[in-house]
């Protein structure tokens, strides 16, 4: 028997798109950097038509050409908690129709180097939000359209016998429910569990749901959410090791263990970087850092570098559209 619970906050995650079809959701990487690089997003890659972009408190993503989507037929959308900063004359960002930005409490909007005026701009739908004669820009503040929903993070985490489910929302509107959706390999769905949602709201919502039967080996789920019109948008899926046999892409050893003893376990992974990041079960981070799988099967030791209390923490393992997690109790 499945049950719908509130829980605390487990993962403060990415903020997603609203649309029909499947986008990405990018975040910027804590070291920021200009937003054509590859290597700034986390997934890695470059946003594109339909996706919503993240930009971190404390760090800056920099504008520093003509970066045009106007030709997009799907809208995007920027949440700003860091700064997005236009630098030179010339450095513009044109949004397609239907976007929207939120710059947040402590998020900005800024103009450095040469060129004034409307040298430098923000647009959507052709038409310019802000320009560098505007002067910086700090939030609260917003352009555009916004998001009927904010979703803060989805997981999936194998658990003994089960894999549990975990999202959370930062803001609804007009939300009717979700659906979980489960795949053997990630193309084909059916449909697992449904939750109602929060309808309107404009605080953090926290969900938690299970599934008492996960397929064996490797398998997927992910979340829609389905507006009171009929309107619904599918967000990122995520892939879930059963572990009670078969090949364990990532893991973890020994498990309970103390922190100057954590190995990481790859297999499958030769060539593929991964962001992996450790957080306690109220969501605060503790560690992050880039690994490197070198070979077919890796196991590489992970030292984080703060003193980590006693309890239980979540390790997530992420590399493009790919998201592994695994619980670990430090002792």
């Amino acid at each position: 028997m499945r049950n719908t619970f509130l829980i605390l906050s487990f993962i403060i995650g990415l903020t997603f798109t609203y649309n029909l079809a499947y986008a990405t959701q990018y975040e910027s990487k804590t070291n920021g950097g200009d937003w054509t690089d590859p290597t700034t997003w986390n997934p890695v890659g470059i946003p594109n038509c339909g996706d919503t972009v993240t930009i971190v408190a404390g760090y800056t993503v920099k504008v520093t050409s003509n970066i045009d989507y106007t030709g997009c037929a799907q809208p995007m959308f920027i949440e700003i908690y860091g700064t997005l900063e236009f630098i030179g004359g010339g450095s513009k960002l044109k949004l397609p129709s239907g976007s929207g930005v939120e710059i947040h409490a402590g998020g900005s909007i800024k103009s450095s180097g040469s060129g004034g005026g409307s040298s430098k701009t923000l647009e959507i739908g052709g038409a310019t939000v802000w320009k560098a004669s505007d002067g910086n820009l700090s939030g609260p503040a917003g352009f555009g359209s916004t998001l009927p929903i904010e979703l803060i993070s989805f997981e999936a985490v194998f658990n003994e016998d089960q894999v549990d489910l975990y999202w959370s929302t930062a803001s609804e509107s007009n939300s009717s429910h979700f659906i979980i959706e489960r795949s053997k390999d990630g193309s084909y769905w059916d449909e697992l569990i449904r939750v109602d949602a929060a309808g309107n709201s404009t605080t953090i919502k926290d969900y938690y749901e299970f599934d008492s039967e996960p397929m064996y080996g490797k398998s997927f789920y992910r979340l829609v959410q389905y507006d009171y019109n009929g309107d619904y948008e599918i967000f990122n899926a995520v892939p879930v090791e059963n572990l009670e046999g078969g090949l364990v892409a990532f893991d973890i050893f020994p498990n309970p263990t103390t922190q100057d003893n954590i190995n990481l376990s790859f297999k499958g992974f030769e060539g593929k970087e991964f962001l992996v990041v450790l957080r306690d079960i109220s969501g605060k981070e503790y560690y992050s850092k880039v690994e490197i799988v070198n070979t077919d099967s890796e196991i590489i030791a992970y030292s984080p570098d703060v003193t980590l209390p006693k309890g239980v923490y979540l390790v997530t393992a992420s590399s493009q559209n790919e998201l592994y997690s695994q619980k670990i109790i430090i002792q």
